[in-house]
């Protein structure tokens, strides 16, 4: 009988920020920039997993370490997966 596929897997960091190629926020790439970061923080038990993961670069990394930016969840939209945030003005965005 077959493995039934997780609906939300763990993620190897180092093939995620390769597939990911660029910030999701500012588009800064290489990979070698790229940092992954966790929407629900492990202290709270968040994982490193598909829809728990975002890879920043270390400029948006530290906005969102910093609270500058506020990163909530990833959304399904006709466009794909869109990455709702609130930006450093307020503003709440789905990039």
């Amino acid at each position: 009988m077959a493995k039934k596929p997780e609906l939300n897997p763990k993620i190897n960091k180092q093939n995620f920020k390769h597939v990911a190629g660029k910030c999701r926020l500012c588009g800064q790439g290489p990979y070698e920039i790229l940092h992954v970061h966790r929407i629900h923080p492990g202290r709270d038990g968040g994982e490193y997993t598909q829809l728990n993961s975002v890879p920043l670069c270390a400029n948006c990394h530290a906005l969102v370490e910093t609270g500058s930016i506020a990163i909530h969840a990833w959304l399904s939209s006709t466009k794909g997966s869109v990455l709702h945030i609130t930006d450093e003005n307020g503003d709440e965005q789905f990039v």
